[in-house]
């Protein structure tokens, strides 16, 4: 019950309805660079206290010198300090590892949502968690969001954007299938991950329609789609002689349209009077 609850308060911060793919199980924390460790040896209060792993994924630690920590969770690390200081250093030593400070592995969620910035990956985190984790979308939010991978494998140390040359677009999503909860894939991120949702932008529809005006740019919406959010053509309007006003290099094109055809951001959909 409670754990239904749960994911129900996560689908309403992005404006879903419905519950997401099931996730997989949580995993441990893998350890990297600027994580911050808290070593207790049960009686030997020296050796004890607050560790943080140094750039190169190991840090210094008394009698035994370098560990090496990147790549391991606190289960293997409590092994390793347990199996090198039992070599002529202490006798059956009782280690416990714990984390004080989660800073290496992370995803960024920028753009139109209600709390971009960075979003701690403490185990599993999938792309709808990390986007209710930002506080869901933004009223601004655009028609498409876009999951960016770095080509280093997640070593980035700030958000990716899609036009930088070492980032490539993994995977694409219409925001209007995250806010009804019809999202098709709900991916499992990776330490590095961004994700970008731009800002919404807009076509108009003009002349002869019902509602004229400016209207959020949906990816794929077509002639015939934008018609009926302008409330359809009023009895004076030639649906027969649409067109397209369309900025190309500079200069506004005029381009004859039919239903199926799509339109662009920035496009005006002009309905024409009949000619009587």
């Amino acid at each position: 019950m409670v754990l239904a609850l749960s994911l129900l308060l996560a689908l309403q911060s992005v404006g879903a309805v419905a519950a997401p793919d099931p996730t997989p199980a949580e995993a441990p924390y893998v350890l990297g660079a600027a994580d911050v460790v808290v070593i207790n040896i049960l009686g030997q209060n020296s050796l004890s206290g607050r560790y943080q792993i140094g750039d190169d994924g190991a840090f210094e630690f008394p009698l035994i010198g370098r560990v090496e920590a990147r790549g391991k969770n606190t289960e293997a690390l409590e092994r390793e300090l347990t199996e090198r200081l039992s070599k002529g250093y202490l006798r059956k030593p009782q280690v416990s590892v714990a984390m004080a400070e989660y800073a290496s592995q992370r995803v960024y969620v920028i753009g139109e949502v209600r709390v971009p910035g960075v979003v701690t990956v403490t185990g599993h985190i999938t792309l709808l968690g990390a986007i209710s984790r930002a506080g869901g979308l933004a009223e601004s939010a655009g028609g498409e969001l876009m999951l960016i991978r770095p080509a280093d494998g997640g070593a980035a140390m700030g958000p990716s954007l899609p036009s930088e040359p070492n980032a490539t677009v993994v995977f694409r999503a219409n925001t209007r299938d995250l806010r009804t909860g019809t999202l098709a894939k709900n991916d499992v991120l990776q330490p590095g991950d961004t994700i970008f949702v731009p800002r919404a932008q807009s076509f108009q529809v003009l002349g002869q329609v019902r509602n004229p005006g400016s209207f959020t740019f949906e990816p794929g919406i077509t002639v015939l789609r934008a018609l009926s959010l302008a409330g359809g053509a009023t009895e004076l309007g030639a649906s027969n002689r649409l067109k397209i006003l369309r900025v190309v290099d500079g200069a506004q094109k005029e381009i004859r349209a039919k239903y199926p055809d799509p339109l662009q951001p920035g496009d005006t959909l002009f309905i024409p009077t009949r000619r009587w």
